[in-house]
Protein backbone atom coordinates (compact mmCIF):
# COMPACT_ATOMS: atom_id res chain seq x y z
CA UNK A 1 0.00 0.00 0.00
CA UNK A 2 2.80 2.67 0.92
CA UNK A 3 4.25 2.50 -2.90
CA UNK A 4 0.62 1.58 -4.32
CA UNK A 5 -0.75 5.43 -3.26
CA UNK A 6 1.59 7.57 -5.21
CA UNK A 7 2.24 5.52 -7.89
CA UNK A 8 -1.56 5.53 -9.36
CA UNK A 9 -1.94 9.39 -8.30
CA UNK A 10 1.42 10.00 -10.58
CA UNK A 11 -0.30 7.99 -13.84
CA UNK A 12 -3.62 9.35 -12.89
CA UNK A 13 -2.59 12.73 -13.11
CA UNK A 14 0.13 12.67 -15.83
CA UNK A 15 -2.25 11.13 -18.14
CA UNK A 16 -5.60 13.29 -17.57
CA UNK A 17 -3.41 16.48 -17.69
CA UNK A 18 -1.62 15.48 -20.50
CA UNK A 19 -4.79 14.81 -22.65
CA UNK A 20 -5.95 18.01 -21.48
CA UNK A 21 -3.54 20.05 -22.88
CA UNK A 22 -3.58 18.02 -26.11
CA UNK A 23 -7.14 18.90 -26.75
CA UNK A 24 -6.34 22.29 -25.97
CA UNK A 25 -3.45 22.90 -28.03
CA UNK A 26 -5.36 21.03 -30.96
CA UNK A 27 -8.69 23.00 -30.35
CA UNK A 28 -6.71 26.67 -29.92
CA UNK A 29 -4.50 25.83 -33.57
CA UNK A 30 -7.72 26.19 -35.29
CA UNK A 31 -10.97 27.31 -33.46
CA UNK A 32 -13.23 26.54 -36.24
CA UNK A 33 -12.00 22.94 -37.02
CA UNK A 34 -10.91 22.40 -33.11
CA UNK A 35 -13.58 19.60 -32.64
CA UNK A 36 -12.79 18.25 -36.01
CA UNK A 37 -8.71 18.19 -34.76
CA UNK A 38 -9.37 16.58 -32.11
CA UNK A 39 -11.39 13.65 -33.30
CA UNK A 40 -8.65 13.49 -35.81
CA UNK A 41 -5.96 13.52 -33.25
CA UNK A 42 -7.46 10.13 -31.65
CA UNK A 43 -7.96 8.33 -34.41
CA UNK A 44 -4.92 6.57 -34.30
CA UNK A 45 -2.63 4.69 -31.47
CA UNK A 46 0.37 6.45 -32.80
CA UNK A 47 -1.83 9.92 -31.74
CA UNK A 48 -2.74 8.33 -28.70
CA UNK A 49 0.65 7.33 -27.58
CA UNK A 50 1.76 10.83 -27.46
CA UNK A 51 -0.70 11.64 -24.81
CA UNK A 52 1.26 8.91 -22.73
CA UNK A 53 4.82 9.63 -23.84
CA UNK A 54 5.79 12.99 -25.08
CA UNK A 55 5.99 15.22 -22.47
CA UNK A 56 8.46 12.84 -20.76
CA UNK A 57 10.49 12.29 -23.71
CA UNK A 58 10.82 15.34 -25.23
CA UNK A 59 13.53 17.99 -23.56
CA UNK A 60 12.04 20.83 -22.98
CA UNK A 61 14.29 23.18 -21.79
CA UNK A 62 14.79 25.17 -25.03
CA UNK A 63 11.09 24.00 -26.78
CA UNK A 64 10.22 26.44 -23.47
CA UNK A 65 12.82 29.13 -23.46
CA UNK A 66 11.93 29.75 -27.49
CA UNK A 67 7.77 29.70 -26.35
CA UNK A 68 8.55 31.78 -23.66
CA UNK A 69 10.68 34.19 -25.84
CA UNK A 70 7.91 33.97 -28.57
CA UNK A 71 5.37 34.66 -26.33
CA UNK A 72 6.92 37.79 -25.12
CA UNK A 73 6.86 39.09 -28.37
CA UNK A 74 2.71 37.94 -28.83
CA UNK A 75 1.47 37.90 -25.35
CA UNK A 76 -2.22 37.54 -26.58
CA UNK A 77 -1.54 33.98 -28.54
CA UNK A 78 -3.44 31.81 -26.33
CA UNK A 79 -2.66 28.48 -28.15
CA UNK A 80 1.49 29.18 -27.66
CA UNK A 81 0.60 30.00 -23.94
CA UNK A 82 -0.80 26.93 -23.33
CA UNK A 83 1.72 24.96 -25.91
CA UNK A 84 4.26 26.15 -23.66
CA UNK A 85 2.36 24.71 -20.23
CA UNK A 86 1.13 21.54 -21.74
CA UNK A 87 5.20 20.74 -22.22
CA UNK A 88 5.79 20.85 -18.48
CA UNK A 89 2.78 21.30 -16.21
CA UNK A 90 1.60 17.50 -16.66
CA UNK A 91 5.23 16.15 -15.43
CA UNK A 92 5.50 18.76 -12.53
CA UNK A 93 2.10 18.26 -11.18
CA UNK A 94 2.24 14.40 -11.47
CA UNK A 95 5.46 14.59 -9.80
CA UNK A 96 4.52 16.94 -6.94
CA UNK A 97 1.08 15.71 -5.98
CA UNK A 98 2.16 11.79 -6.22
CA UNK A 99 5.45 12.82 -3.92
CA UNK A 100 3.01 14.69 -1.57
CA UNK A 101 0.32 11.22 -1.94
CA UNK A 102 3.35 9.12 -0.76
CA UNK A 103 4.49 11.34 1.72
CA UNK A 104 2.63 9.45 4.60
CA UNK A 105 4.84 6.05 4.31
CA UNK A 106 7.29 8.02 5.62
CA UNK A 107 10.36 6.75 3.31
CA UNK A 108 12.18 8.73 0.50
CA UNK A 109 12.60 5.76 -0.97
CA UNK A 110 8.87 4.88 -1.67
CA UNK A 111 7.97 8.22 -2.50
CA UNK A 112 10.76 8.95 -5.04
CA UNK A 113 10.25 5.43 -6.74
CA UNK A 114 6.36 5.43 -6.34
CA UNK A 115 6.36 8.72 -8.46
CA UNK A 116 9.65 7.82 -10.85
CA UNK A 117 8.16 4.46 -12.09
CA UNK A 118 4.50 5.64 -12.60
CA UNK A 119 6.02 8.32 -15.00
CA UNK A 120 8.30 5.36 -16.22
CA UNK A 121 4.75 3.03 -17.04
CA UNK A 122 3.06 5.59 -18.68
CA UNK A 123 6.06 6.46 -20.86
CA UNK A 124 6.29 3.48 -21.82
CA UNK A 125 2.77 2.85 -22.45
CA UNK A 126 3.03 5.81 -24.81
CA UNK A 127 5.85 4.13 -26.69
CA UNK A 128 4.31 0.93 -27.13
CA UNK A 129 1.42 1.97 -28.48
CA UNK A 130 3.22 4.47 -30.47
CA UNK A 131 5.69 1.58 -32.14
CA UNK A 132 2.20 -0.58 -32.09
CA UNK A 133 0.67 2.28 -34.65
CA UNK A 134 3.57 2.28 -36.68
CA UNK A 135 3.47 -1.66 -37.66
CA UNK A 136 0.63 -1.55 -39.93
CA UNK A 137 1.82 0.74 -42.24
CA UNK A 138 4.44 -1.84 -43.89
CA UNK A 139 7.97 -2.66 -43.82
CA UNK A 140 9.33 1.15 -43.96
CA UNK A 141 10.57 1.07 -40.33
CA UNK A 142 14.09 -1.08 -40.13
CA UNK A 143 14.69 -2.48 -36.42
CA UNK A 144 17.63 0.14 -36.55
CA UNK A 145 14.58 3.21 -36.13
CA UNK A 146 13.22 1.00 -33.74
CA UNK A 147 16.05 1.01 -31.52
CA UNK A 148 16.77 4.30 -31.73
CA UNK A 149 13.28 5.25 -30.72
CA UNK A 150 12.85 2.96 -27.84
CA UNK A 151 16.56 3.89 -26.35
CA UNK A 152 15.96 7.97 -26.81
CA UNK A 153 12.77 7.97 -25.59
CA UNK A 154 13.07 5.94 -22.78
CA UNK A 155 16.37 7.82 -21.69
CA UNK A 156 15.33 11.39 -21.93
CA UNK A 157 11.63 9.95 -20.24
CA UNK A 158 13.94 8.34 -17.66
CA UNK A 159 15.87 11.34 -17.49
CA UNK A 160 12.93 13.79 -17.00
CA UNK A 161 11.17 11.86 -14.52
CA UNK A 162 13.93 11.46 -12.56
CA UNK A 163 14.54 15.20 -12.19
CA UNK A 164 11.14 16.27 -11.44
CA UNK A 165 11.32 13.40 -8.90
CA UNK A 166 13.85 14.30 -7.61
CA UNK A 167 12.25 17.72 -6.70
CA UNK A 168 9.52 16.16 -5.73
CA UNK A 169 11.14 14.15 -3.58
CA UNK A 170 13.10 17.01 -2.00
CA UNK A 171 9.95 19.59 -1.32
CA UNK A 172 8.31 16.81 0.64
CA UNK A 173 11.08 16.04 2.27
CA UNK A 174 11.82 19.74 3.60
CA UNK A 175 7.92 20.25 4.46
CA UNK A 176 6.94 22.53 1.34
CA UNK A 177 4.37 20.30 -0.19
Amino acid sequence: MKFIKGFVVTIALYVGLSLLFTILVDYLSDPLLGPLTVALRFSSLGAISEVFYMNLANPVVLSVFLGTVSYIAAPTDVFLLFAILGSVVPVIVAALIGSVAERKSGSVKYIFLSTFVGLLVAAVIGIILQIVGWIPLGGTYTLDFFSKFLTGGLIMSALNAFIWCAIGVFITSKGWG
